[in-house]
């Protein structure tokens, strides 16, 4: 309620007063810095006031309309917190709920200037207008490192988190971002990743997208191509194309520990491919997932150099959630594949072979196929 002084850890709050009206305030000394009916005008203004260096805007419960794109540029140190993510799915609205009804990017981070570090987002819930508009919940670019993303939830955007990079210095790296425990669903793509070193995405839920639930593929190869990331603990479930699609100019990378990809509607649980260019994926490992009930493979290997698949099971079987695609292979290994392992793997009820190698070259070795 306005006048009242909140109780958070923040430098600024943003709330709603009883008459609908946005304002912001400093938990320091209760000074008013912004009030306006529109919820860009007052977050933005809010974020910039902030040095520089950085600070904490607390985002009160509640769903706030935004009509422009809100900007963290050449900031450091920039947490911008809600209340708790939004149970949309639930018909409610508890939590902080950014959306719009525009064709925009609801949140930009951009390290025009130089690098930006530190930047935080957590406890949010971001809906867009349209998954079919092009526009992501959060986009990322130029050059950044340690951005940390926390809890939030995004529905109904074109991409859900894309971690683009580009036009900064150096070639415009995320470098080193951490996801934690995020949910992009029901966009046209989870979570994109084109110019990035050492991400780690851990836990959330990247499903029920109309094209990938996670996508790394660069246009770039050298400093910008895509390095180590690790993916852990997520689940991608009836997603069109792939749960996970790892693609050109990408390398070190590993999906492993508890990960589950199922259900999607026109291709394989997780894909490694070039994607027809000849930039193949390298050094690749894929272990301790259950890929299953795919329309075509659990894993697809295409293309791609030094590739291990070890510990997992692809299987078609019943699924209280996600209905039997007809997958037709556990494991396929297709031809211009060099040095892969496949090790230790249960494939069962697949229409097909378990595991299919069409290189004739893998090693494949300790696996269980079923029919």
């Amino acid at each position: 309620m306005e006048g009242e002084k909140p109780m958070v850890s923040a430098d600024y709050v943003v709330c709603k007063n009883n008459a609908g009206e946005i304002f912001a305030k400093s938990v320091i000394n209760d000074e008013l810095i912004a009030k306006d009916k529109d919820a860009f005008t007052v977050i933005q203004q809010v974020i910039d006031k902030l040095p520089s260096t950085g600070g904490k805007i607390y985002i009160g419960a509640g769903r706030y309309e935004l009509s422009s794109t809100i900007i963290i540029q050449d900031k450091h140190s920039v947490h911008l917190a809600g209340a708790s993510r939004g149970i949309v799915f639930s018909g409610g609205i508890e939590g902080t709920v950014l959306s719009s009804k525009s064709d925009i990017e609801l949140l930009e981070i951009f390290g025009n200037k130089f690098k930006v570090a530190g930047i935080t987002i957590s406890n949010l819930h971001l809906i867009g207008s349209d998954k079919k508009n092009g526009k992501a919940g959060i986009l990322v670019r130029g050059t950044s490192d340690l951005l940390t993303l926390y809890n939030i939830g995004i529905n109904n955007c074109g991409i859900g988190l894309y971690l683009q990079g580009g036009d900064g210095m150096r070639g415009g790296v995320v470098d080193a971002p951490q996801i934690y425990f995020c949910d992009p669903q029901v966009n046209g793509i989870g979570l994109r990743i084109e110019r990035c070193h050492y991400a780690k995405i851990i836990g959330g839920e990247f499903s029920d997208c109309d094209e990938y639930g996670i996508i790394l593929s660069s246009t770039e190869n050298g400093y910008a191509r895509i390095q180590g990331i690790k993916i852990s603990n997520v689940t991608g479930v009836r997603n069109g194309k792939a749960g996970v699609f790892i693609g050109r100019n990408t390398e070190d990378i590993t999906v492993t520990g508890g990960s589950d990809f199922g259900g999607t509607a026109d291709g394989n649980g997780v894909t490694v491919s070039d994607e027809g260019t000849g930039h193949n994926p390298r050094n690749i490992i894929i272990s301790n997932v259950h890929s299953y009930n795919n329309s075509n493979a659990g894993i697809l290997v295409e293309n791609a150099q030094h590739v291990v698949i070890q510990g997992c099971i692809c299987s078609v079987h019943a699924h209280v959630s996600v209905d039997n695609q007809g997958q037709q292979s556990g494991i396929h290994i297709k031809a211009g594949s060099e040095n892969v392992l496949v090790n230790g793997n249960i494939s069962y009820g697949n229409n097909k072979e378990g595991i299919l190698d069409d290189t004739e070259r893998a090693t494949i070795v300790n696996n269980i196929s079923q029919r």
